[in-house]
């Protein structure tokens, strides 16, 4: 009997849900999804009127699919005699057809914010027409104003408080004008359309309403939370006709999930390599290393110096792509071996004192090794026919060492005062300044201007003081600006030579600049005018591996990272965090370990028994890479001409303990044009300002403009309290149960399938070892989100993979591991609800 009862009321249900879907459409019909256009039979268009600066709405996702967050409003409502200053935003549809309207029907989905508090805010209201407004226990609807206003308010009893959704959680709101009655209806996510109560119709009935503003009143009680889906009737709709737009709403919102976060758009250059991809390095042509290549299943050997056409045709024919090498210092073996520049035949850098530079760390190097500057017509002409000599034995691509040139021993060799350098900061100087600048700068004549002999004549009469005084020199500025553009120029000019050698085929660049960081203090001047980073790192904490390969994705580059390890625990994690952020790790055989006055430290040569494991995983199963594209609903904001690079990885830090997903957004003009892209601003809903907005150029704030004016992110300062931003959002996806730095990585594919990499940062002391851990939990939060979750797979270097059994609760679905070591990767399938992704 019961489940005869059960089929009738589910039969009822459909009928009455297909009869409304037949019947007359709304007058209006604003879902509050992407756009403000109406789907009603009036037409036209809403727009947002902005009634504060910074107090936008803008379009978000919540459990109804799409809708429009009204919490940047700097209150919630107001009190009367009180909250006087305009406040918030509203959606404001034009009342010029509004006329004439004896019964009709509103409704309204919307959710209060919760962190805001506050009376008399204002679902919507008409300039003459009607008045509405949200309760604890109900709403109400007030006709007229002043003397004749007349309010009819709707409560559920207290005793039926447990049954009502809070203010807080979605609340269907939908109120009925008859010729003679009010009705109010108050329905949630789990809970049909209640009807709250019947009153007789009383007040004024004006002809014509004015405006519909939703989400405010006269500019000074704004809603503070979300909204969706609106709809105006020009009729007494039933209850069953309120329910069955109830429960169309529900359904349109179950076809629209699981609403997973973007993945980031494709860089704007090709990648160089698939995310599977694992390289090798002999740095040397050494013979012994073709078999260790093969064993770690390597598909590219890169940064080898040596011109040997049969060693490189021998790694190609075994199937691996080859990298050879140049360096910042070029030809130093045909320099002459004392520190005077005078008379040195190959272009090398020269300071003050007429003496060339030499790298700290080479102190110990045979021969001599002094750094060349690019702008010496005798240093480029050894570097460029080294390159010609890579071409011709058929390299694949090209790396330089050393590769900052002048743009970087200008900060921090003293140099450079050759007479190249000379007469091209005198050219510098007279584009750069009009002839008022130059005379403030202290610069009199500018065609007969020697910066060395300027520097003599005010003061500084040597390198020992030029280096001292450097960072106050007025003219330190624009020397550094010149030395930067100086370097950029040579590398233009180095891949406008390449493809003239090279019509063909492209021979891809990489530079090693350590660890890429978008900071004033760090090395991006390469960042647009070669193909990959590629570079050793020193920093072995968690932080600088973080931010440097988020840097690399921000940029569209792909970084390989050269791991300077302390030990084999130290090796795996920085491989695993590489592919984890979809960039690469080198593999840790023959690695520079670094060098001072005393000599080099050995280099390292790691085994099979080290890390065979790790990269067979990579090369037996490199669907789980190649396809994945990382996710993120939070972007950083990050300006490189002035930010420092320990505020960037701190802040990268901090989000990643708290298992925040993020990507970097960057901009820069001085070291290199990085311009901020409409398509990165617009996968994500919130952009966190590390740097200010007023710090951007005017063509990436122009950018930045553009994108907000869509109404689809919200700016949020660094100092916010993120945490609650992102809870309050759904926005709080991942957690970890189990010990601290352990941190999760989701990455997503086209086909709606999601992988989370586990990261375990923790290790014994002597570094050799990993903590490993049995029995964590990886908790997938807000559910709804995710989609139906079938299975699992888990993954991990060595083991056969693992079905997992989801556990599903109501505030998440968690995963157990049986045991994580230095890596794990969970596997998800597309879920049964989820649509694909474009």
């Amino acid at each position: 009997m019961h489940l005869s009862l059960a089929c009738l009321s589910t039969l009822a249900v459909l009928s009455a849900s297909l009869a409304f879907a037949q019947s007359a459409p709304p007058l209006i019909d604003l879902p509050l999804a992407g756009s403000l256009a109406n789907r009603g039979s009036l037409g036209g268009d809403a727009t947002l009127a902005v009634y504060a600066p910074g107090e936008a709405a803008v379009f978000d996702d919540g459990a109804l699919g799409e809708c429009l967050d009204f919490t940047q409003a700097s209150r919630h409502g107001g009190v009367f005699g009180q909250d006087t200053t305009p406040a918030g935003s509203a959606v404001v549809f034009p009342g010029d057809k509004l006329a004439g309207l004896e019964t009709f029907t509103i409704m309204l989905w919307a959710r209060q914010n919760p962190t805001a508090d506050g009376v008399s805010a204002r679902l919507g209201m008409t300039e003459s027409g009607w008045d509405w407004t949200p309760a604890v226990n109900g709403l109400s609807i007030s006709f007229g104003s002043g003397q004749d206003k007349a309010g009819h308010t709707f409560k559920y009893k207290a005793m039926e408080r447990a049954k009502f959704p809070p203010l807080t959680d979605w609340r269907f709101n939908a109120v009925v004008v008859d010729k003679d009655t009010v009705r109010g209806y108050l329905g949630g996510l789990g809970l049909p359309p209640v009807l709250l109560g019947e009153q007789p119709r009383t007040g004024p009935r004006p002809q014509a309403w004015g405006n519909l503003v939703i989400g405010n009143l006269l500019t000074i009680r704004p809603f503070n939370g979300w909204l969706a889906h609106f709809r105006l009737y020009d009729r007494a709709l039933s209850g069953d006709e309120i329910a069955a737009a109830a429960a169309a709403d529900l359904t349109a919102a179950t076809t629209a999930r699981p609403r997973f976060p973007q993945p980031r758009p494709d860089p704007a250059r090709p990648l160089v390599f698939k995310r599977s991809s694992i390289p090798f390095s002999t740095r040397w042509q050494r013979p012994d290393a073709l078999p260790v290549m093969q064993s770690f299943h390597a598909t590219d050997c890169l940064w080898v110096y040596g011109t040997k056409k049969e060693y490189a045709a021998a790694i190609q024919a075994a199937g691996l792509r080859y990298q050879g090498t140049l360096n910042g210092l070029q030809g130093t073996d045909k320099a002459t071996p004392d520190k005077p520049a005078a008379g040195d035949p190959s272009g090398r850098h020269e300071d003050l004192d007429g003496n060339k530079n030499m790298p700290s760390w080479m102190v110990t190097f045979k021969p001599p090794h002094y750094t060349g500057c690019c702008n010496h017509p005798a240093f480029r002409d050894l570097f460029f026919t080294a390159a010609k000599a890579h071409v011709d034995i058929g390299v694949d691509m090209l790396h330089v060492d050393d590769a900052a040139m002048n743009a970087s021993w200008v900060r921090y060799g003293g140099v450079c005062f050759c007479e190249h350098c000379r007469a091209g900061f005198r050219d510098y100087l007279r584009k750069a300044h009009t002839p008022e600048e130059l005379k403030a700068l202290g610069i009199d004549a500018i065609d007969s201007f020697d910066y060395r002999q300027h520097l003599k004549d005010h003061g500084v009469p040597d390198a020992a003081a030029y280096r001292k005084q450097f960072k106050t020199l007025p003219l330190t500025p624009d020397f550094i600006a010149f030395q930067i553009e100086s370097t950029r120029t040579f590398y233009r000019d180095f891949r406008a030579k390449l493809n003239e050698w090279s019509p063909q085929k492209y021979i891809a660049i990489s530079v090693n600049d350590c660890i890429p960081m978008p900071a004033a203090d760090g090395s991006h001047v390469h960042s647009d005018l070669v193909d990959f980073y590629h570079g050793e790192v020193y920093d072995r904490t968690f932080a600088a591996s973080l931010a440097g390969n988020k840097t690399a994705d921000a940029l569209g580059l792909q970084f390989v990272s050269t791991p300077v390890l302390q030990g084999t625990a130290d090796g795996a994690r920085t491989l695993a965090l590489s592919y984890a952020l979809g960039q690469l790790h080198l593999v840790p055989w023959d690695i520079y370990m670094g060098s001072d006055e005393t000599g080099s430290v050995p280099r390292y040569f790691g085994t099979r028994e080290e890390f065979g494991a790790l990269y067979d995983l990579i090369h037996e199963h490199p669907e789980l890479f190649d396809t994945y594209q990382s996710v993120a609903e939070i972007a950083v904001l990050v300006n490189a001409d002035v930010e420092t690079s320990a505020r960037v990885t701190r802040f990268c830090e901090n989000l990643a303990a708290r298992q925040i997903p993020f990507h970097l957004v960057v901009a820069a003009t001085k070291q290199a044009r990085i311009p901020l892209r409409d398509a990165d601003l617009r996968t994500v809903k919130a952009l966190v300002t590390l740097s200010p907005v007023e710090t951007l150029a005017p063509d990436d704030r122009a950018c930045l403009d553009r994108v907000a004016a869509e109404n689809r992110f919200r700016l949020v300062r660094a100092d916010a309290d993120l945490d609650r931003f992102l809870a309050t959002r759904d926005m709080d996806l991942l957690q970890f149960e189990g010990p601290a730095k352990v941190y999760l990585f989701p990455r997503a594919a086209p086909d709606g399938s999601v992988i989370i990499h586990v990261v375990n940062w923790n290790s014994t002391p002597d570094l050799k070892q990993p903590e490993a851990y049995t029995h964590v939990t990886v908790a997938l939060k807000h559910p709804q989100r995710w989609g139906v979750i079938g299975k699992a797979t888990y993954w991990q270097p060595g083991e056969a993979p693992t079905d997992l059994a989801p556990e599903p609760h109501a505030d998440s679905v968690r995963l157990t591991l049986p045991r994580l070591a230095t890596w794990g990767i969970v596997a998800l399938p597309p879920p049964a609800n989820a649509p694909t992704q474009p």
